[in-house]
């Protein structure tokens, strides 16, 4: 037969089918608008492979939508003007790849990806008849496929309490909340845990080009507020579509591209589409991206019952005979996208890189909701040129997959002619519609998700329930195939599209490609001795939550965790809020056992001052700071910065003091020449380990010989200077010609001064430590008779273990050299209060008169421990230890105190401690200098727990009609929420720390 007989032949048989003249048959109409359904084509279908002896699906419909269309194509076949060309579309080298950095989702049955991939694994469908708190199934169910204003089916794939959301968390005040739809609600929630799981903390993203791209499609929620009297100022922001996607810039401070969209099933693929866009035309730095869609008015589904688009079986049987419509589903899908070189710079964990996109339009095809496969090969051909891939590496493509007799037959045709040429591997089809219902805006963003699992497992999940492959499908001869079992995916690359149409016919695809982090070369990573583990949150009830969902996790993976990247990831990777905790442990169990014992609290918005005390000799020790000259390279630097600043035979002796095996050697730093020496150098390596951590004081304060770390500190002295100067008082203060002794009383200074005064002693107060505790200095012969004259009055008398009388009278011939040599050095301001040995003052200069009489004067411990207590300072301990524990027994107030270093060789643990402690008072501490020798990566830690209540308004028909005021029974919490909500709102804005 010819063109125009087929066409002439064609005129005949459809008006036959749809009985009507064949006068009035336009060949240029589309069939649905003759009047040809599903049921007639199939018949149709049958006529044309009986009279022109091919093989045909009925399919063809729908691909040639017209009769001339349909003609040509079985006049001409391949050579038909309406076959599908060969997209050429080069891919650019200099075309960036965008990764997928994070994810998050809450599905019918699955309130996290884990819980997601398990069902997928498992096959699970979630699918549950529609819940009484929607609405009366009562009254709006039929089986009579004809009454009106019924559905004729009971089934879709719903969520569990969506009534319920952390408006506090969001800054948002019940009033608002209540009027939210609840679809925006829940984008916000899964934004934060899209962000959690990407490692990307929001607040650094504050008023940066970030773009926010959502796919939602319906606003059932204002359906339930018609009332001119309920509508308040929210309604409107409240519902409107466009407020789904700028609510998330506004709460984040985002300044990029705020764009919901709605191209209905294929709307959240669209945005996907539309953001990659952006982030490579350099409009979004970021982008984060999502579908959503809740069911909350009976109206939809009595609209697609009429159009006979559900399912009356209840379930999607995708490619299954017993296709007969889709199930409707609920949910919200999230994913975090940035270019791959950011992403890998920044050391993010990558689910998979989106290769390539393409979206297009069914055009003029069997009706306005009529797939049409020709346009969806299209799309497909147009984003695997895009990826720069072959047919032959596609393993698999997650279809649109609905589930209706005629749909998933054209798309697996169109598929067919995309693979006719696939001669190497099999590709997989799948459809997470048979999982958990067809979600609409959000069906794109699911399918994407599902596959970004895939490759994280590396398996193919099954396709669930397939029992008898629908008679319009034939797989035979083609390398697509449909896995019914778990398939473990073994290609070392792996490349997977996902499609989703929309109804009104905006198709889009999307080409996703696996990723292996590179390995990482380098020098071997530190290792501290114990972990801190932080727990934030926005309210009291969240943080309990947190705790304990903390502790399951290190209870449930005790045995292959790795606690620096949990700690890392909980410290550096989420923003820290005002409830927190924080716990120090060697193992998991030990943090396991903190975390149970904690009580987490609110902290100070306003952090208290720091003070950085700094011992003096007498409190040095054999291998002192070994643990961290052995595990910080930030120390081992500092002390090797000091050391360089002596001469050589020095630096290698003092060394050797410190740290060498050789105890005779090390029993020399108690030798005066080499004590003061390497107390500064183990405190200056100290102060730079502290500072490390973000930690700096605003006052420093040292014991004697302990002021030159703080005047170093302080910015009074350079390191070289500092060094020069203590080593030759060392060796002057150690050369005296009389040593002499020193010895500590517990008695006052005035009655200690009136007693030398009285009995005509030479003797010295080297140093005041507290009220009741002064230290005498002095020759031998004098320390010895003042000690009998104090024990005949009872008073504790105590010689120390020093090699000198310091701070006495036998110093003077050694003050001019020093001076001298002191006048050498150069003196700026300093930057930070030095609180003076001399007066327990204030001081910002030091001078070499000053440093002389530093060296012979009295150092007033006490008076610089009150100068703190007045001023509530948290005082940390620079050096080898001692001072805190005298202050402690003798200053009473509200003092906070930290130690450096620990006798036993637990170095760490009592920095820990003292880091915890600074923690609890609010103090920002930079985790990422902490955790940067240790060369950390991302962990998966439990999601943040939002403290949600019930936010909701009910139908019009369900409003009490009274004059009479209502009293909410739970008015007492709410009001104690809004309160929350305001303490957010004004905090949120703050620096998390």
């Amino acid at each position: 037969m010819n063109l125009v007989e087929i066409r002439n032949w064609l005129v005949e048989q459809i008006a036959e089918a749809t009985d009507v003249s064949k006068d009035i048959v336009q060949i240029d109409e589309p069939f649905l608008h003759l009047g040809l359904d599903s049921v007639k084509a199939v018949m149709v279908t049958g006529q044309i492979e009986e009279k022109l002896h091919v093989v045909c699906s009925p399919t063809m419909f729908y691909d040639y939508p017209t009769i001339e269309q349909l003609a040509r194509y079985l006049h001409d076949g391949a050579s038909s003007s309406e076959r599908i060309l060969p997209v050429q579309i080069s891919h650019s080298e200099e075309a960036e790849d965008i990764a997928i950095v994070g994810l998050s989702c809450r599905f019918p049955g699955a309130e996290s990806p884990e819980e997601f991939w398990n069902n997928l694994l498992e096959g699970k469908q979630s699918i549950s008849e529609i819940p009484s708190s929607r609405w009366d199934l009562a009254e709006y169910y039929s089986d009579n496929l004809e009454d009106k204003g019924k559905m004729y089916t009971r089934w879709g794939g719903f969520l569990e309490r969506i009534r319920q959301f952390d408006a506090g968390c969001f800054g948002i005040s019940p009033l608002e909340a209540e009027v939210m739809d609840p679809q925006q609600r829940m984008l916000m929630e899964q934004s934060w845990l899209a962000f959690e799981d990407a490692g990307i903390r929001p607040s650094e993203l504050e008023n940066s080009d970030v773009g926010v791209f959502v796919g939602i499609s319906t606003n059932d929620y204002s359906k339930l507020q018609h009332q001119p009297t309920r509508i308040t100022a929210y309604h409107g922001t409240g519902n409107a579509s466009s407020i789904a996607a700028n609510r998330l810039s506004y709460f984040y401070n985002f300044t990029g591209p705020s764009i919901a969209l709605d191209t209905a099933c294929s709307s959240s693929l669209v945005a996907l589409h539309q953001a990659c866009r952006s982030l490579k035309e350099g409009e979004s730095s970021m982008a984060l991206v999502g579908g959503v869609n809740l069911i909350l008015h009976p109206g939809l589904y009595v609209n697609f019952s009429k159009a006979r688009m559900m399912s009356e079986s209840g379930r999607c049987h995708t490619f299954d005979k017993r296709a007969d419509g889709y199930v409707r589903g609920e949910g919200c899908g999230m994913v975090v996208l940035r270019k791959l070189s950011e992403a890998v710079a920044k050391g993010d964990r990558i689910y998979a890189l989106i290769k390539g996109s393409a979206v297009n339009q069914d055009g003029r095809s069997n009706g306005l909701t009529a797939p049409r496969g020709t346009s969806q090969q299209k799309v497909v051909e147009r984003a695997i040129s895009q990826a720069g891939l072959g047919v032959n590496e596609i393993g698999y493509i997650e279809t649109h997959g609905t589930g209706t007799k005629l749909g998933d037959p054209i798309e697996v045709n169109a598929l067919k002619e995309v693979f006719a040429h696939k001669n190497i591997g099999n590709c997989h089809l799948g459809a997470v519609k048979t999982n958990i219902g067809h979600l609409e805006a959000a069906a794109g963003i699911a399918g994407l998700i599902k596959v970004c699992l895939m490759f994280r497992h590396q398996i193919i999940a099954p396709h669930p329930d397939l029992q008898t492959i629908n008679e319009h499908i034939s797989l035979e001869g083609t390398a697509l195939t449909i896995p019914t079992k778990p398939i473990e995916w073994k290609d070392k690359t792996k490349n997977a599209g996902i499609s989703s149409f929309g109804f009104g016919g905006t198709n889009a695809h999307v080409i996703l490609q696996s990723y292996r982090m590179p390995k990482r070369l380098g020098a071997r990573p530190y290792r501290y001795n114990g972990h801190l583990l932080t727990i934030s949150a926005k309210s009291e009830a969240s943080l309990r939550e947190m705790q304990e969902s903390y502790a399951q996790f290190l209870e449930s993976n005790s045995t292959n965790l790795n606690l620096i990247n949990l700690c890392y990831s909980a410290h550096c990777k989420r923003d820290l809020f005002p409830y927190r905790v924080t716990v120090a442990g060697r193992t998991s169990e030990e943090l396991l056992t903190q975390l149970r014992a904690a009580e987490g609290k609110a902290i100070s918005r306003i952090p208290g001052k720091i003070a950085f005390v700094y011992g003096g000799q007498g409190s040095q020790y054999p291998q002192m700071a070994r643990e961290l000259f052995q595990s910080s390279p930030v120390f081992q630097q500092a002390l090797s910065s000091g050391l360089s600043a002596l001469d050589q035979e020095t630096s290698d002796e003092v060394l050797q003091i410190l740290f060498g095996g050789d105890t005779t050697l090390n029993e020399k730093i108690h030798q005066t020449e080499y004590t003061q020496i390497s107390l500064f150098l183990i405190q200056y390596a100290l102060t730079r380990l502290w500072n490390s951590f973000g930690i700096f004081p605003d006052y420093v304060m040292g014991h004697s010989i302990g002021e030159y770390a703080a005047a170093c500190q302080a910015g009074m002295i350079e390191l070289e200077d500092a060094v020069k100067l203590v080593r030759i008082r060392g060796k002057l203060m150690g050369s005296t010609p009389v040593l002499g002794e020193m010895a500590t009383v517990q008695s006052s200074e005035q009655n200690i001064r009136s007693l030398i005064s009285e009995k005509g002693f030479s003797l010295s107060v080297a140093a005041v430590n507290a009220p009741n505790q002064t230290v005498i200095s002095g020759t031998t012969e004098e320390i010895d008779s003042f000690g009998e004259l104090l024990k005949a009055q009872s008073v504790p008398f105590k010689k120390l273990t020093v090699s000198n009388a310091f701070h006495s009278s036998l110093m003077d011939p050694i003050l001019e050299e020093f001076q001298q040599t002191a006048k050498e050095v150069q003196y700026r301001s300093g930057h930070i209060p030095l609180i003076s040995n001399l007066n327990g003052q204030p001081c910002h200069e030091i001078s070499p008169e000053y440093l002389r009489d530093h060296l012979r004067g009295t150092v007033r411990f006490h008076d610089c421990i009150c100068f703190f207590r007045e001023e509530k300072v948290a005082v940390i301990e620079i050096g080898p230890g001692g001072l805190i524990k005298m202050a402690r027994r003798h200053v009473k107030g509200d003092l906070v105190w930290g130690s450096s270093l620990d006798r036993e060789g637990d170095d760490w643990g009592v920095i820990h401690q003292s880091l915890t402690m600074l923690a609890d008072r609010g103090l920002a501490i930079d985790w990422n200098g902490y955790y940067t020798p240790l060369q950390p990566e991302l962990a998966k830690l439990p999601s943040y727990v939002f403290n949600r209540r019930e936010y909701w308004m009910e139908e019009d028909s369900n409003v009490v009609q009274s004059g009479e005021p209502v009293i909410h029974p739970d008015v007492l919490e709410i009001m104690n929420h809004h309160l929350e909500t305001i303490h957010n709102q004004s905090t949120y804005k703050l620096k998390r720390g």
